[in-house]
């Protein structure tokens, strides 16, 4: 089988003992320390879209990647950015969905969002108009004509259309208190946002869609930590709920069998919900924050990619063995289960360990098949 042939193998579990090797990605900061230690002459760094025929660190690997295509869903046309204050090595914009924002000059340190743009309905209002409609230019994030024969022509990498959750977009123009509070605040408001977020999705997602002939839809959300999910299973089920449902019909009425989540930390509080939105597959299963073999059991139709601790690739050949022995030979058996780690590959993880990590993978039943190189 093809890779993207044995993915779809695996989320019907019809893979068998074959077993697809799947990242999320690679740091740059990674790959730059790799270059350090003599590694990837001649290949590239990776692309976005996975369609580059360039060797890349994927290929170079033989690992699968997840070539996700997302839509506009933001502003459009965004708010035009300005300076409002500069003072004392430190710089206040206001940005283009409106949001003002303190950095560092100096750039040592992430955007710290001091007032979000929008914080109630007569914000809301007044922004609108760029929050919907513009379907053409919102599926115009890539040349459809040029990256859609490529993606459905190659046999290598899954391709996903790409968008936020419900709560990843809250989140987004609301900021997180914000998202987990407005459902209490102002419901009417919390449904014409996520409403207005699904139309846009449908409208541009079917010509994405049209385009590329995805093999799943990709739904990004990280709305849960280490210690449980941003939004309880009551609210999700009152305002989440009815998107997931309506967005995962929609898709599967136009040819895309699968919706995969996104999600970091511990969402088994949430996962019956997500089931019941039509969602067959979710990653990365953090190993500091749940125990993938336990969700394995709770949820045995439910398709899982990764679990495995990226931690013990930062130590040595011992530690990745133990690691590769706790999870594989058990969800191996279960099936509907597409191997990687828990995140992308960190920073601190030494070439030799990964190469270790690929080579170990193989004697569990790793089955990718480059086609392009």
């Amino acid at each position: 089988m093809t890779n993207r042939e044995l993915f779809h193998a695996t989320m019907a579990f019809e893979n068998g003992k074959e077993l697809l090797h799947l990242e999320h990605g690679f740091w740059p900061e990674l790959l730059a320390d790799w270059r350090q230690e003599g590694w990837g002459d001649g290949v590239a760094d990776p692309e976005v879209l996975g369609m580059s025929m360039e060797l890349d660190v994927f290929d170079h690997f033989n690992v699968c990647q997840m070539a996700y295509y997302t839509v506009g869903q933001h502003f459009l046309p965004e708010l035009k950015s300005e300076v409002i204050s500069e003072k004392d090595g430190r710089r206040i914009t206001r940005d283009e969905i409106g949001s003002e924002v303190e950095v560092r000059t100096d750039g040592a340190s992430l955007p710290h969002v001091i007032k979000f743009g929008i914080k109630d309905m007569a914000d809301y209002l007044a922004v609108r108009d760029r929050l919907i409609g513009n379907t053409e230019q919102r599926a115009s994030v890539y040349d459809l004509a040029t990256v859609g024969p490529a993606a459905q022509n190659q046999q290598d990498h899954i391709v996903g259309l790409h968008i936020n959750g419900p709560f990843a977009f809250l989140r987004d123009i609301l900021g997180v208190e914000n998202a987990m509070m407005i459902p209490y605040l102002d419901p009417e408001l919390t449904r014409m946002i996520l409403d207005d977020h699904l139309q846009v999705c449908k409208q541009a997602g079917a010509i994405t869609i049209k385009a590329l002939k995805p093999d799943f839809c990709f739904i990004w959300e990280d709305s849960t930590y280490k210690n449980g999910p941003m939004v309880s299973p009551s609210l999700f089920e009152e305002f989440h709920l009815p998107f997931y449902k309506e967005w995962t019909s929609f898709v599967k009425e136009c040819g895309v069998k699968h919706a995969i989540v996104d999600t970091d930390g511990d969402p088994t509080a949430l996962l019956p919900l997500w089931i019941e939105g039509g969602v067959d597959g979710m990653l990365p299963w953090e190993a500091n924050a749940v125990d993938i073999l336990k969700v394995a059991e709770d949820f045995p139709g439910l398709v899982l990619f990764g679990g495995i601790s990226k931690h013990a690739l930062e130590k040595d050949a011992d530690a990745i063995d133990k690691e590769l022995q706790r999870v594989l030979p058990a969800l191996s058996k279960r099936g509907g289960y597409v191997a990687a780690l828990d995140h992308h590959v960190p920073q601190g993880v030494p070439l030799e360990n990964y190469k270790h990590y690929c080579s170990r993978l193989l004697d569990y039943g790793k089955a990718n098949k480059s086609t392009r190189f």
